[in-house]
């Protein structure tokens, strides 16, 4: 990537675009994203394929494709896959290159304020439109809020790339032809995709590594977001955080007792409420039933780790896990408040 000039740099620096953080934090499946933890970055052929190729996660165009991450794993767990019977839930952490972080993100909402388009306009002459003026009033409809003008595409369609007009397939020629390498996600809070898999510094996920970063993340269990506000209960996300936990205690090798107890304070100031708080039949919300019943496996976890029998708790736990993650929705809360609690090493 060119280097930004001078003058430029001055630009972004005064300019309101949010920097981008040292660890983005993404939320999917088990075995997917461990085969990125093992390679410590997304192997080549998963990242042409899976990331920007045709087999994205949720069929984006091309130029919403990228791996997307969260600064804070609670922003991050709205996108959490819905938990359907035999999915393993999961994230990992992607640390960033110093050079990425340091080169300011674009972003479709102020794309016109950006010197690096203007300056793209008036220096390729792109053939599509001509002026950046041009492309802006054919493509794009704009929002003022509290001051700030922002802009959205006039029309984003939902089919296949057969369907996409014109204003889209450019924006992908535009950021290829600007060597954008990460962009900031307009549609949600504190949330960035890569476009350019050298940016990733390594990724992180491990068992004993989720059970770090649970345990040293502020607010990772807490309702109220990093910037004040309450995040959205979701089903998925709350169901899927007793099996992460489960999961991280089986495969991780033994932990100390300092790190048992390091884990459990902070599970203790989880708030998440339980998942099945939507159905009519329940209407019922627990507080902190996250908490409450993640802890309780920490307790019996303790209990065999004192009596020398974790890995008769381990070897019952992971029965337990296998028959957890094939129930639906309407199974899970009374599954997991039936089977936490029991002593594992004793059965």
């Amino acid at each position: 990537m060119r280097a930004i000039g001078p003058l430029l740099g001055f630009l972004l620096a005064s300019a309101a675009w949010a920097e981008i953080p040292d660890v983005l934090y993404h939320y999917g499946q088990y075995d997917v994203l461990m085969k990125n933890v093992e390679a410590r970055t997304v192997p080549q052929e998963d990242w042409d394929r899976f990331i920007m190729g045709d087999r994205t996660r949720y069929q984006q165009k091309w130029y919403r494709r990228g791996l997307y991450g969260s600064s804070h794993p609670g922003y991050a767990a709205w996108f959490m896959d819905i938990r359907k019977p035999g999915q393993e839930p999961w994230f990992m952490a992607i640390r960033m290159t110093e050079s990425c972080r340091k080169t300011p993100s674009y972003n479709m909402a102020k794309l016109f304020a950006d010197p690096r388009v203007i300056n793209y306009f008036e220096t390729r002459k792109p053939n599509e439109y001509k002026s950046i003026d041009d492309y802006r009033d054919q493509c794009f409809d704009s929002i003022t809020e509290s001051g700030v003008q922002y802009w959205h595409m006039k029309v984003e369609t939902m089919a296949g790339r057969e369907a996409w007009t014109d204003c889209e397939k450019f924006v992908n020629r535009l950021f290829d032809g600007l060597h954008a390498q990460v962009i900031e996600d307009m549609s949600w809070d504190e949330s960035w995709y890569i476009r350019d898999r050298d940016c990733i510094e390594s990724i992180q996920g491990t068992p004993v590594e989720v059970i770090e970063m649970i345990s040293s993340i502020p607010g990772y269990g807490s309702e109220v977001l990093p910037n004040g506000n309450k995040r959205t209960p979701t089903m998925n996300a709350n169901s899927s955080q007793p099996l992460i936990i489960l999961k991280a205690l089986i495969e991780a090798a033994v932990l100390e007792p300092k790190q048992l107890a390091r884990f459990d304070r902070a599970l203790a100031e989880f708030d998440l409420i339980n998942p099945s708080f939507w159905r009519p039949d329940v209407n019922t919300t627990k507080p902190h039933w996250v908490a409450d019943q993640t802890r309780l496996l920490v307790k019996g976890y303790r209990r065999c780790l004192k009596s020398g029998r974790i890995e008769a708790w381990k070897t019952h736990a992971r029965g337990v896990y296998e028959r957890l993650v094939k129930l639906s929705f309407s199974e899970y809360d009374a599954a997991i408040e039936k089977t936490f609690g029991q002593n594992f090493c004793e059965r």
